[in-house]
């Protein structure tokens, strides 16, 4: 009996099904989550954060870039610049806390860092998309 051969799939074809993933129910579940998740690494004391060892300002723009990049991938037809204004409010709005928080303090560093985050986030997401697309055709 022959042995039955999987279909290859390129990294194109794996990348576009990402895409079209990316307007499904389950990546704004999965976006939600992640909202949820930051929130509550950001209002727990310093100690217990995943990343410790690495640079604050680092682990701020990380976080951030991934968190609006999964805002682009999750919310494909929203405008950048939506997108852009919403993460960087909820930056703010973790900041704000964290100033009413005895063990975490808000600091406009870390807001720069959230702000340079979710600019390479929803840049790089954006130019993914954007890529994605199939070329117009021309007549």
């Amino acid at each position: 009996m022959p042995r039955k051969r999987f279909p290859m799939f390129s990294l194109s074809q794996l990348y576009k099904s990402l895409i079209v993933l990316g307007g499904h129910w389950s990546a704004r579940v999965a976006f939600y989550v992640l909202m949820v998740v930051g929130l509550v690494i950001a209002l727990t004391p310093n100690e217990y954060t995943p990343l410790g060892t690495v640079n604050d300002k680092i682990r701020h723009a990380f976080s951030f870039a991934v968190m609006s990049g999964m805002a682009m991938w999750s919310h494909r037809n929203s405008r950048v610049l939506h997108v852009f204004i919403a993460m960087t409010c909820y930056g703010l709005l973790i900041e704000g806390l964290q100033s009413f928080i005895p063990y975490r303090d808000g600091s406009l560093g870390d807001i720069v860092a959230n702000t340079i985050g979710i600019a390479i986030g929803v840049s790089l997401a954006n130019w993914l998309v954007v890529s994605a697309r199939p070329p117009k055709a021309s007549y």
